[in-house]
C-alpha cells in the first residue's frame, strides 16, 4: 500500500526520515510555488485528483499535516484505505475563537516576512507547545521556502478552518490518531474524536510531547511501529 506524508509548519518532506518507514513524502510547500494561496479544502481536492490514479493509499499527516490530512479523507473518503494523523487539530468550536487564531496566524505570516531567518526560528520554537523537542532539523533551509511558509499560515491557518469533529464522527475511513502524553490539550481533542467514531483509534506515547517526529528514540520508535502495523492491517 502507498503511503503518502505531509510534514508540520517548520518542516520539510524529508523530516519523515526519522521514521524509517517506506512513504511518499510530500513537499507541501509547492502548493504555494505558483504564488497561489489555496485553502485546506481546496488543497485537499486537488491533492486528491493528483494522486487518483494511485490504488491502496493510506496518508499520514504530522501537526499542519494531519489537518491537511484529514481534509483530504473527508473529501473523497473511498479514495483512502487508512489514515494517520499525529498531533493534529480538529479544530476550533466557535468564531471568536477562530478569529483570534487568525489574528495570530497573520502576525506570524508577519513575523515571518520581516524577521531574520534564525530571530524567526528562535521565537518559533519557544512557543509552550513545542517545547518537547528541537524540532526539524532542516528549519534554517526553509529560509529559500519563506513565502511559502508566510502563506502557509495565512492560507492553512487554524483560523480558516472549520470544526471537523462531525464530519469525522460520521468518517467511515480508519484512521490512527497518535499524540504524546505530554501533549495535554491535543490529547484531549484526540481523545474527544476517537469517542464519537469506533473506526478512529486514538494512541497516547508515553513521556512525549507534540513533537512526536522530534522525540528521544524510544517515543520515536513507538511511533514507527503504531505506524508500520497499522499499514500492514489495512494492506
Amino acid at each position: 500500500m502507498t503511503a503518502f506524508a505531509l510534514h508540520g509548519m517548520m518542516g520539510q518532506a524529508r523530516d519523515w526520515d526519522c521514521l524509517e518507514l517506506d512513504v511518499r513524502a510530500v513537499d507541501l510547500w509547492q502548493a504555494f510555488a505558483e504564488g497561489d494561496c489555496p485553502d485546506l479544502k481546496h488543497w485537499a481536492k486537488n491533492f486528491n485528483a493528483e494522486v487518483k490514479d494511485v490504488d491502496a493509499k493510506m496518508l499520514i499527516g504530522y501537526s499542519m499535516g494531519g489537518r491537511l490530512a484529514l481534509h483530504a479523507i473527508l473529501d473523497q473518503p473511498e479514495a483512502w484505505r487508512a489514515a494517520v494523523v499525529i498531533s493534529a487539530h480538529p479544530g476550533l468550536l466557535d468564531d471568536a475563537e477562530r478569529r483570534v487564531r487568525w489574528e495570530n496566524d497573520l502576525q506570524w505570516s508577519s513575523l515571518v516576512r520581516e524577521k531574520s531567518w534564525p530571530d524567526f526560528i528562535e521565537l518559533w520554537n519557544d512557543q509552550e507547545t513545542l517545547q518537547s523537542a528541537s524540532g526539524s532539523t532542516f528549519q534554517a533551509d526553509l529560509e529559500r521556502d519563506r513565502e511559502s511558509v508566510a502563506r502557509a499560515f495565512e492560507c492553512w491557518s487554524l483560523g480558516r478552518q472549520g470544526d471537523l469533529r462531525p464530519a469525522l464522527a460520521e468518517s467511515k475511513t480508519p484512521i490512527l490518531w497518535i499524540t504524546g502524553e505530554r501533549d495535554q490539550k491535543f490529547t484531549r481533542l484526540a481523545d474527544e474524536v476517537a469517542a464519537s467514531n469506533e473506526c478512529i483509534e486514538h494512541v497516547v506515547i508515553p513521556e512525549a510531547g507534540h513533537r512526536l517526529l522530534f522525540e528521544n528514540e524510544e517515543p520515536l520508535n513507538s511511533v514507527k511501529s503504531l505506524i508500520g502495523d497499522f499499514q500492514t492491517r489495512f494492506l
